[in-house]
């Protein structure tokens, strides 16, 4: 629960500095730059959050500043041609070109298929737990109200497609999510699943299927996340679910009526849900007609972290409230929908339309306390 103030949070990336991006590229194209890159990472995590801080991020993350994409997480067996794939809304609207190429289009953003049995290697990502730890641990003044780093579902992870695992069964248990969970969650810190694949791949990798048969998918998938889960406390984890972070119409997406349920059935404190493209602000009215479950927290997603215009801080006012008439006001947090940097070196906001836009989702956190706890605060004051 968040007491009697809304809580800002994001979703994971921030925007990386181009010396930083270029050796990220550089050295997963497995080009020199292993040392530059180990020397900068400390730094730029510093960089990351000092970010959120200055612009009023309660619950911060590193900032994903070591990551090719929300889904790299040092799985190695992921060597070989990217799935080609169409993102049906935008073909629909007659946008060819970039529905097929938004995503595969430049090397820093084709996510390599699976061609053999999957290894886990457990070194960057306790190196990135033990920069942000230290970075935590080295701050001044009052602390973060929580620390968060993200790591992908399963079913994200095979969302690459894989000429080795057959049955997608298979192919789900071997992703070696558990261990990334595991280690983070241990270190105290809270664990973001990203889980783009209970919703996204409706209308990109699953066309031609029926609403109740990417169900069983999704709920698949689902089952999935909890067997990783495992032993681990709810109330230490986020769900981070949304329909693909890019600028498109979103009119193919599947609606969150159709798949809140399986949302609900993994065993998460908060749910992290994208809500501010235009085909999903009136989403929030299904929590009204699907409570949220006892023990859990909404971190409703008002800022759109795909296109420039700049939300209006009256405009995040009014959607949080909204989101708190449905759920309760000490159930919701207030984050934007995607990460600002999900793959570096694509099509991505400049650094400064980032601050602007977490600046507004702050203010309008603010103008959402002020009337949620307005009636609370004058009778104290009485």
């Amino acid at each position: 629960m968040t007491g009697q103030r809304i809580l800002v949070t994001i979703t994971g990336s921030v925007p990386r500095s181009p010396e930083l991006t270029r050796l990220l590229q550089t050295t997963a194209a497995g080009d020199a730059g292993h040392a530059a890159l180990e020397r900068d990472l400390a730094a730029a995590t510093g960089a990351a959050v000092t970010w959120q801080r200055r612009n009023g991020v309660d619950v911060v993350s590193d900032g994903e500043v070591d990551r090719l994409s929300f889904m790299d997480a040092r799985r190695l067996g992921f060597d070989g041609p990217p799935m080609p794939f169409q993102l049906a809304d935008l073909a629909a609207a007659g946008d060819e070109h970039r529905a097929a190429g938004y995503f595969t289009g430049s090397a820093a953003v084709a996510l390599p298929s699976n061609t053999r049995e999957i290894t886990y290697d457990p070194g960057p990502a306790a190196a990135r737990i033990a920069r942000f730890r230290a970075v935590l641990d080295g701050l001044d003044g009052d602390p973060p109200a929580g620390a968060f780093l993200t790591a992908p579902s399963p079913g994200a992870v095979t969302l690459a497609g894989s000429s080795y695992y057959r049955d997608a069964g298979d192919f789900l248990a071997a992703a070696a999510v558990q261990h990334e969970y595991r280690a983070i969650t241990a270190a105290g810190l809270t664990l973001q699943v990203d889980a783009p694949d209970l919703a996204l791949p409706y209308h990109v990798h699953y066309q031609g299927m029926s609403v109740e048969e990417f169900r069983v998918r999704a709920q698949l998938h689902a089952d999935a996340i909890n067997r990783a889960l495992a032993g681990i406390d709810p109330q230490q984890i986020r769900l981070h679910v949304c329909w693909g972070n890019y600028p498109g119409p979103h009119h193919r997406d599947i609606p969150l009526a159709a798949i809140i349920d399986i949302l609900h059935s993994v065993h998460t404190g908060t749910l992290v849900l994208a809500g501010d493209s235009p085909p999903h602000r009136a989403d929030w009215r299904m929590f009204a007609a699907s409570k949220l479950p006892a023990g859990k927290t909404l971190a409703a997603g008002v800022i759109d972290t795909a296109t420039p215009g700049i939300e209006a801080p009256v405009a995040v006012a009014d959607a949080i409230v909204q989101v708190a008439g449905a759920v309760g006001p000490d159930r919701v947090m207030a984050t934007t929908d995607c990460g600002f940097a999900a793959f570096p070196g694509t099509p991505a906001l400049p650094a400064r339309l980032a601050e602007l836009k977490v600046q507004a989702l702050r203010a309008g956190a603010d103008m959402a306390t002020r009337r949620l706890w307005r009636h609370t605060r004058t009778a104290a004051a009485a």
